[in-house]
């Protein structure tokens, strides 16, 4: 069934389906043969039925270092007693477990906490069409208490180490999801196909896949990547895959107790020195690396990336631990980094062991190494990102800058004064900030700089984050040819109604996804399901161009819904297009919507800068008369002389279908938003309209901004209530 069908379905007969997605198994994305796999089957059905006698061999051995490490103090300075309760239990089960690779993930799989997550981040499945052999989303909250909104548009894929054959990103979720909690990034968790199933290169060509799905979402100065252990050694070889093809680098990568060296297993002193106290094993190190390596030269720069060209990679910081067994390849990476002028940020945790930030939840006070860990990581990437560096807390930061971090070209964060000036009544800090990010990009980006001004807007808003309680899916081909996507109420839509919205950004930039957030929200609010269309953009397409798609898609709905179920709606740029969109119907004779919802319309391309409203919130508002007149030159292109004709507040009104009209009191295009009010109604039309006290342009747009005290009166969630 899809969206339109689910729409028109009554919300009785819509049922909600829970798919239970099993761990990952790499054996279950194999795609070759019957005949090839067999044997790896009878090789597993054969390795877990012996799995239940190693398994509880382990156990034994296991619970005894247990009982013995809750018995007494702490053996090295720093460890607390239920972060040696856990590193002695794996190191006995590393010691004592069969050296099969089945056996071996029956446990790892299983050992680490996989519904410890940190508060105010929640995990989302990695859709195929993202990444097809699975993982998960870690999403920070974007409204809890007096915490900022997320970094918006900054991405973090995220490489889980186990020695390659081992884990998944469900067995990181403590970890991934505190990474998340500390950095406000969204975080991209891939479960690469492990051997022995799918040796060298196939863990690469995912990350690889992985990565490049990330850039059809973001440029690569707003993605970083890390990885622990064999993911950190991972993290390297796509660097140095994507230099040797030419593919843009991220902006930085984060390695933690990374596997740079499968050659070394065993031969640097630190593999003897710290053996009583890691939990490591030369003979899994050993197990892991064949199968991973497979019949291939394991110095190979690929395998053993340490021995890769370095010279052009991102900076890099990496956590390393004094007592784990890989210290001294380690330190060999960051010398060889150094020296191939690569700007490496390197720490040594004193007494710590291999991955150590994986075990954050064993800590009992501010000064314990993995806690610590994630401050520095978060001090990095703030450096790497041109953010202020934050006080020192293992806690989620709040800060009163929410720069558009990596976001927007340093140039263009907020000043100090207008980061620091005083909130206006409504206003959130969050809300304060990003406001302050869309002015000073506005102010300092030039208006004929289209490319900047689309990866500024479309960064500043976030794409990741859904509101509960909605789904949301590409649009088919056949729905509308040229993209976007469907909001639709996972508990059943309302009255079989479909709202078909146009977004804003001064038909310039932005998609649907700038607007995911907000949308999301209106749909789980109203429980209407949305179609978002992504209409073809100006200088590419000058009108009509972007009516013409407007009716397209108008039609298509048409085809499958009676016009009293379709509703019109749009943003800025987007609800005159609504406008021109009904009087265009009008015009042809074809059936109009039962209503339109304008989110500050722009519906005057002749006032850019002549209303009173310009001059009265140039301060305040983030929209600048040169940006305006600039994209209001795009749109009408060829047609310049004719804008009068191509701006909705001049054309005949009469005989539209309701309208309401949603308008800040700050905001620059104000006037002209009044304006289209009184001729509505003095054309015949039901008119309802609010104007929200101190708001700015397209506020419904920054609902994510809302904290936890100022929820219920928040201007932009009471708009949507509105609506």
């Amino acid at each position: 069934m899809d969206a339109v069908q689910r729409a028109i379905a009554s919300p009785a007969t819509a049922p909600t389906v829970t798919v239970q997605r099993p761990e990952n198994d790499v054996s279950a994305h194999s795609t070759g043969p019957k005949a090839s796999t067999a044997p790896k089957a009878a090789s597993m059905t054969k390795a877990l039925n012996l799995s239940h006698v190693g398994l509880n061999v382990t156990a034994v051995g296991t619970k005894v270092a247990v009982s013995r490490a809750l018995q007494r103090r702490p053996s090295q300075p720093g460890w607390t007693k239920t972060f040696e309760t856990v590193v002695s239990a794996l190191r006995t089960a590393a010691r004592t477990i069969k050296e099969d690779i089945y056996v071996i993930r029956a446990m790892t799989d299983s050992v680490i906490p996989k519904l410890l997550m940190a508060r105010g981040v929640s995990s989302e499945p990695i859709q195929p069409k993202d990444f097809p052999y699975g993982g998960e989303w870690f999403l920070p909250s974007v409204t809890e208490g007096s915490r900022p909104s997320c970094r918006l548009g900054r991405l973090m894929l995220y490489l889980h180490g186990g020695a390659f054959v081992t884990c998944s990103s469900k067995s990181h979720r403590h970890l991934l999801s505190h990474i998340a909690a500390n950095t406000y990034i969204s975080i991209m968790a891939i479960n690469y196909r492990r051997p022995p199933e799918h040796p060298w290169p196939t863990p690469v060509d995912d990350a690889l896949l992985a990565y490049e799905r990330l850039l059809e979402r973001a440029s690569a100065h707003h993605i970083v990547l890390a990885g622990d252990s064999a993911g950190g050694g991972l993290c390297l070889t796509l660097m140095l895959r994507l230099k040797e093809r030419g593919l843009p680098l991220p902006n930085a990568a984060v390695l933690l107790s990374p596997w740079v060296d499968l050659t070394d297993v065993g031969k640097h002193p630190s593999w003897t020195e710290n053996a009583d106290i890691d939990y490591l094993t030369v003979g899994l190190a050993g197990l892991a690396a064949r199968a991973y390596a497979g019949e291939h030269d394991r110095s190979h720069p690929e395998i053993s990336p340490v021995h890769g060209d370095l010279t052009g990679l991102p900076p890099l910081h990496v956590e390393r631990g004094q007592c784990e067994m890989l210290r001294d390849q380690q330190k060999e990476l960051c010398e060889r980094a150094e020296a191939a002028g690569v700007m490496v940020d390197c720490y040594e945790a004193p007494y710590m062991v291999h991955v150590y930030p994986l075990f954050s939840f064993a800590g009992d006070n501010d000064h314990f190494e993995p806690l610590m860990a994630f401050d520095r990581i978060v001090a990095f990437l703030n450096e790497q990102m041109g953010l202020p560096v934050p006080p020192a807390s293992h806690a989620p930061k709040t800060q009163a800058h929410l720069s558009s971090a990596g976001m927007l070209p340093r140039s263009v964060s907020p000043s100090p004064s207008a980061a620091n000036k005083s909130l206006y009544p409504g206003w959130t800090p969050a809300f304060a900030d990003v406001v302050a990010a869309l002015r000073a990009a506005a102010q300092s980006t030039g208006a004929d700089n289209i490319d900047a001004i689309r990866a500024a807007s479309d960064a500043v808003v976030p794409k990741l984050m859904l509101t509960k309680g909605v789904t949301c899916e590409p649009l088919k081909h056949q729905e509308f040819p040229y993209g976007g996507e469907w909001f639709v109420p996972v508990a059943g839509p309302a009255e079989g109604c479909v709202l078909l919205y146009f977004h804003g950004g001064a038909f310039v930039p932005r998609t649907s996804k700038t607007h995911r957030v907000m949308l999301s929200t209106l749909a789980a609010r109203t429980q209407v399901t949305i179609m978002a269309i992504d209409y073809r953009l100006p200088p590419q397409h000058t009108w009509p161009t972007p009516i013409d798609d407007a009716l397209l898609a108008y039609r298509r709905l048409l085809g499958r819904l009676a016009p009293h179920r379709i509703l019109l709606a749009g943003d800025s740029a987007g609800g005159g297009m609504c406008i021109m969109l009904m009087q265009r119907l009008k015009e042809r004779g074809l059936p109009l919507p039962k209503a339109a919802v304008l989110l500050s319309p722009w519906t005057d391309l002749l006032d850019t800068g002549k209303h009173q409203s310009w001059a009265e919130n140039a301060d305040i508002d983030y929209v600048t008369p040169g940006l305006a007149a600039h994209a209001a030159k795009l749109f009408s292109g060829k047609h310049w002389h004719q804008r009068t004709a191509l701006s909705p507040a001049h054309v005949d009104l009469a005989g539209l279908p309701p309208v309401h009209v949603e308008m800040g009191q700050c905001e620059v295009l104000r006037d002209q938003q009044r304006e289209l009010c009184d001729r509505a109604r003095r054309a015949g039309v039901a008119v309802t309209q609010h104007e929200a006290p101190y708001m700015v342009h397209a506020f419904p747009l920054f609902s994510f901004a809302a904290d936890r005290d100022a929820a219920p009166q928040f201007e932009p969630l009471l708009a949507l209530d509105r609506v």
